[in-house]
Formats: structure tokens, C-alpha cells, sequence
């Protein structure tokens, strides 16, 4: 199975507009976490959209460790519209993003060939606007011990630079931190047999 622990998505939601023989494609792109919230976005889009001839989209994302990719033609003629689209989201190495093109006919008709590159074009307009930053999930860990080994789980989490979010204090100690996957492994590794530790990602 591939590490999604660490993988790029778009820096900013951002629209475009592609313009070709007085057809005028939208594009819109968005970073999303979950299917439910790619169909909000798309509902909302045609919403506003009344008097468009199309809303064709197409994403990449990590849901539950699996990489989900779609694309949707709505109507345009097979693999001439989401296609492009999600062409351009995969060579643009992207996850957990969304692109959406809405279309306005102009009333001259394009071609397959001639959709494929309005689409991608559109496509590659907005995905440039947006720019990519890296994403890294993260992992609430907490971590229980006994006080004569707190300092030794104290002084190793401010060497590594690991930040406490809380402690507290019933039979054991327990602090809690958040930390990226190969910080829980170092973690993992060095307290194996110190402390009790759960974890689960946020």
C-alpha cells in the first residue's frame, strides 16, 4: 500500500477562465478531505451556476489510506472533459484536490479534440494559480509513564523538538503530543518497553 502519510495538494482554492471560439470555460479548483464534501462543492457550483451547459470535474483523494480518482464528463462526449481533467491534477503529482470546469456554449462546436484541450487547458490555468504545498498528516499520541522514567520521555521529546499538547496525572503520567509518522515511529521504537502509548490520526 503507498505512505500516504506525506503527499502535495494545491496551496490555494483558485478560479480561471479559458475562453475559445466564444465558448467560456470556469475553472475552479479546491482542496478537499472527503466525497461527501467534493459533492457540497459541485451541487454548489451547478447551483450557481443555472445557465451552464456543463459542470465537469474530476479528483484525486485519500480517503482511509486508499487513493480514490474520478472523473466526470457530464454529458460532453466520453473522456473529452474529466479526463483532461484529472490528466492535469495526476501530472501535477496532486491529492486531495478537486477541479471543476463549467462551460458556457458559445454556439460554435469545438470537436472532441478541441473540448480535450479546453478542458485541459482549464484545468492547467487553475491548478497553476494555485500552486502546491506539502501535506503531512498528523498523530495525536499519548503517552503513559511512571514518574521514575518521566524525565527520561520528558528530556527525549525536547531533544527531538516534539511539542507537548497536555499532560495530566491520575496512576500514570500522561502527555500528549502530536507528531508526524516517522516522529511516532522514533517514538514507538524508543519507549517500547517505557511506556503505554496510544495513538490515532487528526
Amino acid at each position: 500500500m503507498p505512505d500516504f502519510n506525506e503527499f502535495y495538494s494545491i496551496r490555494k482554492n483558485s478560479a480561471s477562465l479559458f475562453k475559445d471560439k466564444g465558448s467560456k470555460h470556469l475553472g475552479f479548483s479546491f482542496r478537499v478531505n472527503t466525497k461527501e464534501e467534493i459533492k457540497e462543492i459541485v451541487d454548489r457550483l451547478r447551483k450557481e451556476n443555472p445557465k451552464s451547459n456543463q459542470v465537469c470535474y474530476a479528483y484525486r483523494l485519500i480517503e482511509n489510506d486508499h487513493l480514490l480518482e474520478f472523473s466526470n464528463d457530464d454529458g460532453e462526449p466520453s473522456n473529452s472533459a474529466g479526463a483532461p481533467i484529472l490528466g492535469q491534477i495526476k501530472s501535477n503529482a496532486l491529492f486531495n484536490t478537486l477541479v471543476c470546469v463549467v462551460r458556457y456554449f458559445g454556439g460554435t462546436k469545438l470537436g472532441v479534440s478541441g473540448l480535450i484541450n479546453a478542458y485541459k487547458t482549464t484545468a492547467q490555468d487553475v491548478l497553476e494559480l494555485s500552486g502546491s504545498i506539502i501535506c503531512r498528516v498528523t498523530y495525536q499520541c499519548i503517552i503513559s509513564v511512571d514518574s521514575k522514567k518521566l524525565g527520561t520521555v520528558l528530556s527525549f521529546l525536547s531533544r527531538q523538538g516534539i511539542p507537548i499538547v497536555n499532560q495530566s496525572y491520575s496512576t500514570l503520567h500522561e502527555i500528549t503530543v502530536h507528531t508526524t509518522s516517522s516522529e511516532l515511529e522514533t517514538i514507538s521504537t524508543k519507549f517500547e518497553s517505557l511506556a503505554q502509548l496510544e495513538w490515532k490520526k487528526i
